[in-house]
């Protein structure tokens, strides 16, 4: 059996960053992720100004400024984009008054490079199966991609692998809250369009809601709600929906592939021009749990589930680590 300070389960922005603070703080950490490979899906990419700032006083700011699209405002069109409404972020008691557009692959990629040069890494194919509670912490059985198993013992436990996560069910707590009406699809898209790209974009129309937002790359992420009876998108189905929502103002490419397929290493999936990196539909939640554990804690989406208009993703998984990861917390 290994002993650890801190575990922590599953390598998302949450996780990467908690284990980051942690290691910065010289408390001994594991970081341990299911899946074996990157993935290549955009997911959560808004990082508010909040978000940067806490970003700046650990030093990674500057590599999140040159990686991302700045995005300055929110705009609010009819369905003939005549103007209802912007709401900018000019004002905020912050030194970025503006969002950040970024993959989550690529706030992934430069967590893992700050974590590496803190000495900590990710352990990649490691899937905790079960988790138990003792007087001095969390037993935790590993899994390995080979067939290994290994017993480990931690102080604390943090789960950062999602609502789906062994960790959230672990904690035998049901989410308070509800799930809205219908299906709705997100997708990352090439396309050529006359809205500014330092903007993301709300149209509202009788088709119902596109929500556009840049990406590096000249490549956008589209939102939108689907009709009730309609569960599932093809990929070929994703522009001609996007075109009929957005009318004569744009011109999407051709969608050659989803996020499935594999990629060379370094090359941005967001640059490959006439191609969706993925799309997905799902369900939208606004729930989160009553109460946390004062040893197995989970942040992010394993103790919420908001819905992704409000742009909290990742600044709801960054947060937290950066309040709650330092010795003062964890002692």
């Amino acid at each position: 059996m290994t002993q650890d300070d801190v575990l922590v389960v599953g390598a998302g922005p949450s996780g990467l960053f908690a284990a980051c603070e942690l290691a910065r703080h010289g408390i001994r950490v594991r970081l341990v992720e299911r899946e074996v490979r990157r993935h290549r899906q955009a997911r959560a990419t808004a990082i508010q100004p909040g978000t940067l700032e806490i970003l700046d006083s650990v030093g990674l700011l500057s590599p999140f400024l040159e990686s991302a699209e700045h995005v300055q405002c929110t705009r609010l069109y009819s369905a003939d984009l005549s103007e209802l409404r912007t709401a900018t972020f000019k004002g905020a008691d912050c030194r970025c008054q503006f969002l950040c557009s970024l993959p989550q692959y690529e706030t992934e990629r430069i967590l893992e490079t700050h974590l590496v040069s803190l000495g900590g890494a990710i352990e990649r194919g490691v899937t905790v199966t079960k988790l138990d509670l003792d007087s001095n912490g969390v037993l935790a059985e590993l899994m390995h991609a080979e067939g290994g198993i290994e017993t480990v013992h931690a102080d604390i436990l943090i789960g950062a692998g999602g609502a789906h996560s062994i960790t959230r069910d672990s904690m035998d707590q049901p989410f308070e809250g509800a799930t809205y009406q219908g299906h709705f699809l997100v997708a990352d898209i090439a396309m050529q369009t006359t809205l500014p790209r330092d903007e993301t974009s709300f149209v509202f129309g009788p088709d119902g809601l596109l929500l556009l937002a840049p990406l590096p790359g000249g490549r956008w992420l589209s939102f939108q709600d689907l009709e009730e009876a309609v569960e599932t998108v093809s990929a070929q189905e994703v522009v001609a929906r996007v075109e009929v929502r957005l009318g004569e103002q744009a011109r999407a490419a051709t969608i050659g592939g989803t996020w499935e397929e594999s990629y060379p290493e370094g090359l941005l999936p967001s640059r490959r021009k006439g191609s969706a990196i993925f799309s997905s539909c799902f369900l939208a939640h606004r729930s989160k749990l009553p109460l946390l554990s004062s040893v197995c804690a989970c942040w992010s989406r394993s103790a919420d589930a908001l819905r992704p208009t409000r742009s909290l993703g990742s600044n709801s998984a960054i947060r937290p680590a950066r309040s709650r990861a330092g010795p003062w917390e964890i002692a």
